[in-house]
């Protein structure tokens, strides 16, 4: 797994984010082998025991929390005025890019993928990327007994979060955080061309129309495309949903991957078929986004996908709308997802509980506007979303009210 350091180009994170992307469409011809849907399973393992420090009796209990090191001021805000309420917790930051083992190489941290385990055998308690996989589920403590609670709001967490934490029975997290991904489109291109702006609801079908028309070829070279993919991974994990299709075999225990029935292989085509037939967007980049952002970046893109946080930036630069993504017989909108996590390890699971729910209540995503935190009530407390235009408010909420389906696929990536 990857994370980004600060100043860092996020528009690539939800590809380093996934561990594998695009596999086997082999029955599809000759002009598949660059169109991949990966998985790598592994098996659940039980977690080693927390590295907790130890206190004297009588002393205030102490929970460790592993936070990024850009992120540790506000969190540490947060302790203190926890601390204020609950004196017989005292709450421990330490650096999470430590702990999970990341190294520094460029401007990327990198890591070996095993990050959540290391954060469980560090601290009792962490915030982290929600990109779990199933090796890492039994380093982390069932959070069922807390949450069943009728004093703790579940049906505060936005559509979907909650159930992203839930495996085999158990919930292993709390929300933290979302980026909902959406479709970005150049008004003043849409208005030259006399194109009706996208609106929720809208079809594969409908961008094709749009994008054909948007499109410019000059010379034979494409100067500006219709449509540009700049979260091919969340692309592709939502569209066989948007379609219909599974893409595991939920009657197996564990699920297993069906990656190769002719049903996902017609998916892989109609995406595949964007760039080879109609050709209103360029082949995907993987592993890199140096094309999309040269192409989105200099104005040569009608449409584009990207997360939500990039909208003042893309505004900055053009009249820009935008809309959620589009639908054939669902909606599915693919989202990034950060989340407060205990080890499965802690000696102190009472009170990691009392700390993690304090987060969840009263945590503030740092970033700028774009990101919510997991919580409704929270994210309807934010400016920037108090800001939002009647027109784009109702994209945000069809686009959160629809998520992409958590389930097997993301625990595996």
């Amino acid at each position: 797994m990857y994370c980004n350091p600060p100043g860092y180009d996020r528009r690539n994170r939800e590809k380093i984010m996934s561990h594998t992307l695009l596999q086997a469409a082999a029955r599809l011809g000759k002009h598949t082998i660059w169109l991949l849907l990966a998985l790598s399973l592994c098996t659940c393992a039980p977690g080693p025991a927390a590295n907790h420090p130890s206190v004297p009796s009588g002393n205030p209990v102490v929970v460790t929390f592993a936070c990024l090191d850009h992120e540790r001021a506000g969190y540490q805000e947060l302790a203190d005025d926890f601390q204020d309420a609950n004196p017989d917790v005292r709450v421990q930051l330490i650096s999470a890019n430590e702990a999970s083992g990341m190294q520094q190489q460029g401007g990327t941290l990198t890591s070996d993928g095993s990050e959540v385990q290391r954060l469980a055998a560090a601290a009792d308690t962490f915030a982290w990327y929600a990109s779990l996989r199933a090796a890492d589920w039994g380093y982390l403590l069932d959070l069922e007994p807390f949450i069943h609670d009728p004093s703790f709001p579940s049906d505060d967490f936005f559509p979907g979060t909650l159930a992203h934490f839930q495996w085999h029975g158990g919930t292993f997290g709390l929300p933290a955080r979302l980026l909902p991904y959406l479709v970005f489109y150049d008004r003043a291109m849409f208005d030259a061309a006399g194109i009706p702006y996208p609106e929720p609801g809208w079809t594969w079908d409908e961008l094709i129309a749009a994008a054909s028309q948007l499109t410019q070829v000059e010379d034979g070279v494409v100067t500006r495309y219709g449509f540009v993919d700049g979260t091919p991974a969340g692309t592709l994990l939502a569209l066989p949903q948007q379609y219909g299709v599974a893409l595991w075999d939920e009657d197996a225990d564990p699920p297993r991957p069906s990656f190769d029935t002719p049903q996902v292989a017609e998916v892989v085509q109609r995406y595949a078929d964007l760039a080879r037939v109609y050709g209103v967007m360029p082949e995907p980049e993987i592993g890199s986004n140096l094309l999309t952002s040269q192409l989105i970046d200099g104005g040569r893109a009608a449409m584009w996908t990207d997360m939500s946080f990039e909208h003042d930036r893309h505004a900055a630069r053009t009249r820009v709308g935008v809309a959620p993504f589009p639908e054939a017989v669902a909606a599915a909108n693919p989202r990034s997802l950060y989340g407060f996590f205990i080890s499965a390890g802690t000696t102190h699971p009472d009170a990691a509980w009392r700390w993690l729910s304090y987060l969840s209540a009263n945590y503030q995503p740092p970033s700028p506007s774009g990101t919510l935190p997991g919580r409704r009530s929270i994210g309807e407390e934010l400016s920037w979303w108090r800001r939002l235009d009647k027109e784009t408010r109702a994209v945000y909420e069809y686009a959160l009210a629809h998520p992409a389906v958590s389930g097997p696929i993301d625990t595996m990536l």
